[in-house]
């Protein structure tokens, strides 16, 4: 499957985590918050600005900015 940024989801969309592309430590503070590798994420929200976006991860409702977004890889889900 093809890995996308995060931030090219559109509202509504679900995908899987495949990969995150960042420092160690934000990394880790992500993993804090539920993005696992293989964990389901949905957009629930975009900013009209574009930043944040609003992610729905393991029952919660995370707004994550796009310039993050764009470091998390998914695979969209079918």
């Amino acid at each position: 499957m093809e890995r996308i940024p995060l931030a090219c989801l559109g509202c509504g969309e679900t995908a899987r985590l495949s990969e995150i592309n960042a420092s160690f430590r934000l990394q880790r503070r992500l993993c804090e918050l539920g993005f696992l590798k293989g964990t389901e994420l949905t957009c629930i929200h975009i900013a009209p600005a574009g930043s944040p976006i609003a992610v729905w991860v393991r029952g919660t409702i995370i707004a994550i900015r796009r310039n993050l977004c764009e470091k998390i890889l998914v695979e969209r889900c079918c």
